[in-house]
């Protein structure tokens, strides 16, 4: 599994991607950029970033995993209020 994340302004990947165009690196390998890197939750100081980041990696490597029995197996019982 590879991966390559951004974690940048729209401006600055914008402008990032442009360089990165003239210096002759496809479109389709810039689409491959996990841009904003990181999940979505919330975060707010470089700690909180990088553990995005990490799940992010993890989430993606895991990707057979996700949505499966495994995890509803332990949910059952589970209160989610």
């Amino acid at each position: 599994m590879n991966y390559i994340g951004l974690i940048a302004s729209k401006q600055k990947r914008l402008k990032f991607f442009k360089a990165l165009v003239k210096l002759g690196v496809s479109k389709a390998f810039l689409s491959s950029i996990n841009t904003p890197a990181g999940l979505d939750i919330g975060a707010q100081t470089p700690e909180e970033i990088a553990i995005s980041v990490a799940a992010e990696i993890v989430m993606k490597y895991n990707k057979k995993w996700l949505k499966s029995e495994k995890f509803s197996e332990k949910l059952k019982g589970v209160n989610n209020d």
